[in-house]
């Protein structure tokens, strides 16, 4: 299901969830969403618990955590954009009406065949006289055979990807960001470090400027911290001052500070 609307704020959202959604089908046990600030909000995080629904976070930059929304956002918009004769508020009713009749091989079935029972006719077929005659007894009965045989078919995952996960990373305390949005110039590749709160297999939980979020493992990598019990470095023998003197009979002296890599002129002024 698809509903165009003028903007996402957590009204809007939280409006069109229980109005097309929820009054039509009932509450759901589970929902999945982003990290977006509307899901986020206080609204909808209210509007799930008086439903009584568990609300799922896939986290952030990492698309293949819901991977099935992601693919069908992508096709929904390129059928979209086969219609530029016409907006594409207008064009979306059509769009969903093919891909309600369209067969999908992982479900061996159509979503509306899934959802009604049977499939829908399309406009094409409402100018087809059809003068064929059906034992309903027998068509009952192969529809209720159908439904029985009806199993939910795991999707395959075609990502075959390696990702580096750094072998210290399970044992840090704190980790490293990679930032996959849009950098600055110079901007660091990385951010934090952050404080580990909680780890799984796939993601970890992390406190980011006083909030927790889950990151996937493949945009971390361990900082190394100092431990306060290592003894500080030990500094190098002072360097005494180099005095030389100039043609004109004045004394310079050069000053290097290790620890600062610096050099400091002390004398008159050439």
């Amino acid at each position: 299901m698809a509903f165009p609307k003028q903007d996402i704020t957590a009204e809007t959202v939280a409006r069109t969830l229980y109005e097309n959604w929820i009054c039509r089908f009932g509450a759901p046990s589970k929902i999945t969403t982003d990290q977006g600030k509307q899901f986020e909000s206080h609204l909808f995080k209210f509007l799930a618990a008086l439903l009584g629904t568990e609300t799922i976070r896939t986290s952030p930059y990492r698309p293949s955590s819901n991977g099935i929304i992601e693919r069908i956002h992508r096709n929904l918009k390129s059928s979209i954009r086969c219609h530029t004769d016409q907006g594409w508020a207008d064009a979306l009713p059509t769009v969903l009406l093919g891909w309600r009749a369209t067969y999908r091989e992982d479900l061996e079935a159509t979503p509306a065949q899934l959802t009604y029972g049977t499939n829908i006719r399309l406009p094409g077929e409402f100018f087809v006289e059809n003068k064929s005659r059906i034992d309903q007894t027998t068509f009952v009965g192969k529809l209720q055979h159908i439904m029985h045989k009806l199993r939910p078919v795991p999707a395959s995952s075609h990502n075959r990807e390696n990702v580096f996960i750094h072998k210290n990373l399970p044992n840090s305390s704190h980790v490293f960001v990679r930032h996959d949005g849009v950098r600055r110039s110079l901007q660091l590749p990385y951010q934090g470090p952050y404080k580990v709160l909680s780890k799984s297999d796939k993601l970890f939980k992390l406190l980011i400027n006083g909030k927790t979020s889950f990151i996937s493992v493949d945009r971390l990598k361990p900082a190394f911290l100092a431990s306060e019990d290592e003894p500080p470095p030990a500094v190098g023998k002072k360097h005494e001052p180099v005095t030389t003197t100039t043609r004109f009979g004045r004394k310079v002296r050069f000053r290097i500070d290790p620890k600062k890599s610096t050099l400091t002129l002390e004398g008159e002024s050439l």
